[in-house]
């Protein structure tokens, strides 16, 4: 299956809004709200992945969704972080294809991140999830809700595998603390 543009992830985005296949971000960094969105797009079973705009907001002064390019500046940095994050903040690392576009003066990436084997446990950040769990896009119907009290239990899962003790906190998330 090929790619498909920019221009035409800008089209479905602008036609339907963010979507459990298409995330925009501003992203002057690749922040905690970018890997949130990556460990999304990765976790949605069954769609072999999703799209991420970087560079591009919601035009919050329309009625209907409307999205506009703004850019990002330090293209090599962004693109950069964003893969080695990618790579070492997951149990499982992620590795997004990675685009570079020239719109209007402006520059935007925009990736690809692949779905994570759906054989593996679901993508979380850190050893146990405790840094900000797991994520799955909210598709209007309540699945991400079982998704999520899935990725608990195999975090739990991978947690006892390790020999971590079992302590929940206000996220019911397990703490990082040894028996």
């Amino acid at each position: 299956m090929s790619q498909p543009s920019f221009q035409e992830l800008m089209d479905r985005l602008r036609e339907g809004d963010e979507s459990v296949e298409i995330e925009a971000k501003r992203a002057r960094q690749i922040d905690r709200s970018i890997l949130e969105s990556v460990c999304a797009l990765s976790n949605e079973p069954g769609r072999g992945g999703g799209y991420l705009l970087l560079g591009v907001v919601r035009n919050e002064a329309r009625l209907f969704p409307d999205y506009e390019v703004v850019g990002v500046t330090e293209v090599d940095k962004l693109q950069s972080d964003l893969a080695t994050q990618c790579r070492n903040e997951f149990n499982i690392p992620i590795c997004p294809q990675v685009f570079v576009e020239n719109l209007d003066k402006k520059t935007v990436l925009w990736a690809f991140v692949p779905e994570v084997d759906p054989h593996a446990n679901f993508a979380f950040r850190g050893e146990t999830g405790e840094a900000f769990g797991v994520f799955t896009a909210d598709d209007g119907r309540g699945e991400r809700k079982r998704a999520v009290q899935a990725q608990r239990m195999a975090i739990e899962k991978a947690a006892g595998a390790r020999g971590l003790k079992k302590e929940r906190g206000d996220a019911g998330l397990l703490r990082s603390s040894h028996e």
